[in-house]
């Protein structure tokens, strides 16, 4: 094959190609593997004595009761690591025989979208790649430490940030049934609320409490966690973590309030915790956010007067709907 190659259909051919190029060494980086054929090709080459390792986003699209048997690329001979978060894996490129790269945006599934790939043979450019991969590493776990660990699930959040919601998303969300949360967002901690809106997420902030847990696990687990919490719930930020991870639900709204008492902006929760990934010992929860215009109005005194870090709304959440309906339907200029 004449290099540099490219691809922007049936990309699962060139990948194949790839594949069986690889003499000595094979890397793979990539978010979602649910390709069978590709699958038996790289099992027939780690059999074949061609040393791999795969890094893959550990969720339930790739490790499933259905799923490809990745522990049995363990067993062959490869190694095979999960990335648990914050965040995805979403690379898409592999390096073989530290000389070739392919990379582009094809998942390695049966999926035909508009994607794309380019091999290309670049000592240097595969050195980079594999400098980001073993990087990548670090951050990833064993499978075989893994194995009784739940894939985590992901939501449209996830896949897709920002993805700013609606009134009328807030609205369908109450009356469907969901909680209405309020969290005061601290001062002290500059810029914080920018960060929410930019990463599409809520970091609540319990004095560290959770930094114990993250440390023995990398995936949210709801028994673990009782387990775990058991003895902590009455040391600081315990009652709120507890609130935070068992009481409030993906689906639920969230309204967060300034120092000053304004409501910032209304979101619909999105994911279970994971580690905040900045703040050690807290957590966060992806929040597809609705930024308010200064001028949106008066709330409830319920929902701006409140300091809690995380509280449960008694009031009505219809009349809050409502008045986010009334204030981004309001001709600009008019009081």
């Amino acid at each position: 094959m004449t290099l540099p190659a490219t691809c922007f259909s049936n990309c699962s051919e060139l990948v194949s190609a790839f594949v069986r190029s690889a003499r000595h060494s094979l890397r793979i980086a990539v978010c979602w593997f649910t390709h069978p054929d590709l699958f038996l090709l790289v099992h027939e080459h780690i059999k074949a004595g061609v040393n791999t390792t795969l890094l893959l986003n550990y969720d339930q699209v790739n490790f499933h009761p259905q799923g490809l048997d990745f522990f049995g690329l363990e067993k062959a001979g490869a190694e095979v690591s999960g990335f648990c978060g914050p965040g995805l894996l979403h690379h898409k490129f592999a390096v073989a025989d530290e000389r070739c790269v392919l990379s582009g945006s094809y998942n390695w599934t049966r999926a035909e979208h508009f994607d794309h790939l380019v091999w290309q043979e670049n000592g240097a450019m595969a050195q980079a790649f594999l400098e980001e991969f073993e990087r990548l590493k670090t951050r990833c776990a064993p499978l075989s430490e893994l194995r009784h660990t739940p894939a985590r699930a992901i939501s449209f959040q996830q896949l897709h940030r920002p993805v700013w919601c609606s009134p009328a998303d807030i609205r369908r969300r109450i009356i469907a049934g969901a909680k209405v949360w309020t969290t005061a967002l601290p001062a002290r901690v500059k810029g914080l609320w920018q960060q929410c809106l930019r990463e599409q997420s809520h970091i609540l902030l319990c004095c560290g409490l959770m930094q114990g847990y993250w440390e023995g696990r990398r995936l949210w687990n709801e028994q673990a966690f009782r387990t775990w919490m058991a003895d902590r719930v009455h040391v600081q930020g315990g009652r709120i973590a507890v609130a935070y991870c068992l009481r409030m639900q993906i689906g639920d709204v969230l309204v967060a309030v300034g120092s000053q008492g304004r409501v910032l902006g209304v979101g619909i929760v999105g994911s279970d915790p994971e580690p905040s990934g900045i703040y050690p010992g807290e957590m966060r929860r992806y929040v597809s956010w609705l930024p308010l215009p200064s001028d949106t109005g008066d709330f409830d005194p319920a929902l701006t007067r409140s300091r809690s870090r995380l509280r449960r709304y008694t009031g009505s959440g219809l009349r809050l709907a409502e008045q986010l309906r009334v204030g981004f339907d309001k001709p600009v200029g008019q009081p």
